[in-house]
């Protein structure tokens, strides 16, 4: 009993545990261990399984190729540009340098360049050779099932080319140099030589 006459049985102990009292709260790294090799061959084959998966992933995926080329627009003008003018920006037109670098990335230019590399046959451009992914096999398959099948028949040549055109246009960026009469031009393919040849 203390002073005051209160019973103190059944008050907790302001005094610490100590170092039994820590090791008993601690989590038990055995007892952990012990589960993870209970189920160690759920954990070996979920490992194995995302390593191949990574290694397919990998594996499918196609090297890309940039070719850089940089182009100088002038202004139309009859004398010769000086070098310090094309650095500089200070000549010419920038409405002009702006229509004819827009101009590279037309739809124009690119069907040009389709037709002249014969790039609607390329692996890369051909819808008709393209692989769908599986996620898209997985959408065709359930929207053929939902509205039924239904064969279009082979695309038309406009077809094909519309479709070059958008592959190529995604496979090329065209970059004015802030302040300057220069343009960078990127094509981007998994056949080197062929980006080489289009920048």
């Amino acid at each position: 009993r203390s002073i005051l006459g209160a019973d103190r049985v059944g008050m907790p102990s302001a005094e610490p545990q100590g170092v039994l009292g820590m090791l008993q709260s601690t989590p038990d790294i055995l007892e952990y261990w012990r589960r993870i090799m209970a189920r160690k061959w759920i954990v070996l084959l979920v490992t194995v399984a995302m390593i191949g998966l990574g290694a397919l992933y990998i594996k499918s995926v196609k090297p890309t190729y940039e070719a850089t080329a940089t182009v100088v627009i002038e202004d139309g003008r009859n004398d010769i540009v000086q070098i310090r003018e094309i650095y500089s920006g200070t000549s010419g037109n920038r409405d002009h340098f702006t229509s004819q670098s827009e101009f590279i990335g037309s739809r124009n230019v690119a069907e040009r360049v389709i037709r002249q590399f014969g790039l609607v046959d390329h692996p890369d451009f051909d819808m008709r050779q393209a692989k769908p992914s599986i996620v898209s096999r997985i959408i065709g398959g359930i929207m053929g099932l939902v509205l039924g099948r239904r064969d279009d028949g082979p695309p038309s040549e406009q077809d094909l080319l519309n479709a070059a055109v958008y592959a190529f246009n995604e496979s090329l960026d065209v970059e004015p140099l802030r302040a300057t009469q220069l343009v960078k031009v990127h094509f981007a393919s998994s056949d080197p030589a062929l980006a080489a040849a289009i920048a």
